[in-house]
């Protein structure tokens, strides 16, 4: 993971359990601040004047940047720097910073 990525991703994170994001909010956070986890999109020929392949287009570029942001907090997992808790019944997990341990 590219370091600025990980310091945009722990910057909007909270430390508190109680607080912890999904991957859906932390997206939506990220967009309104114009920071990274979307993509712009690109249109060619076929897609430019075809509703229906724009928006087919834009769910895919919204499934990519899903994906991505996951990738990244497995990663900061991994590392021992995020954690998670998972929703009871709605099975969302939800990504809190782990606190610096000295």
């Amino acid at each position: 993971m590219y370091y600025k990525n990980e310091e945009l991703l722990l910057g909007v994170l909270p430390e508190d359990p109680d607080k912890a994001l999904s991957v859906g909010q932390i997206r939506k956070y990220m967009k309104s601040k114009g920071l990274a986890f979307w993509f712009t999109e690109k249109t060619n020929g076929s897609t430019a004047n075809n509703p229906k392949a724009q928006k087919v287009r834009k769910e895919q570029i919204d499934a990519t940047a899903h994906q991505t942001v996951y990738r990244f907090l497995k990663e900061l997992q991994d590392q021992g720097k995020v954690d998670y808790r998972k929703e009871t019944g709605a099975g969302v997990k939800r990504y809190f910073k782990k606190s610096k341990v000295s």
